[in-house]
């Protein structure tokens, strides 16, 4: 419920408002779900909250895939980048498990806690300070290539 409706309403949004600060807000409820899940684990209600959050915040997330995709990448190359990255979230999920698996009797909830922490605030960052509403240009990448390709 919570994933579809984070779906529909952040996607709605993201019409509205600039891509920016539509994901400030969700990673803002991402990052204030992981941390409080760490201490609502005892009550049903909170950890239920915190799960719910962290589900929005999946489904907003995967909502606006396509249009920045296609805002950063442009409509051509958008469409590739967008379905090779919906394709990887099973691949990602599988490697997830078997991370989760491995790490967390070595470090514990806490550091699992911490190494979300850090993914969470590498893509903040990069979220940041990257340009979206500029399109990524591939021309001068591909005459480097095909230059290089007529050279050898």
């Amino acid at each position: 419920m919570f994933n579809g409706g984070g779906k529909i309403f952040f996607g709605a949004i993201l019409d509205y408002y600039k891509f920016k600060s539509v994901y400030t807000i969700i990673l803002g409820a991402i990052f204030t779900s992981l941390i409080m899940v760490h201490f609502s684990y005892t009550n049903p209600f909170a950890f239920g909250a915190c799960m719910w959050i962290n589900f929005m915040g999946d489904g907003s997330m995967t909502s606006m895939l396509p249009v920045v995709s296609i805002n950063v990448f442009g409509l051509a190359r958008g469409t590739e980048v967008f379905g090779y990255l919906f394709s990887e979230f099973g691949f990602a999920a599988c490697i997830g498990v078997l991370v989760v698996s491995t790490l967390q009797p070595l470090i514990n909830y806490n550091g699992m806690l911490y190494v979300c922490l850090i993914f969470s605030s590498i893509a903040a960052t990069i979220a940041y300070y990257y340009d979206f509403e500029k399109p990524l240009s591939y021309t001068k990448l591909m005459r480097r290539e095909k230059n290089n390709g007529e050279n050898s």
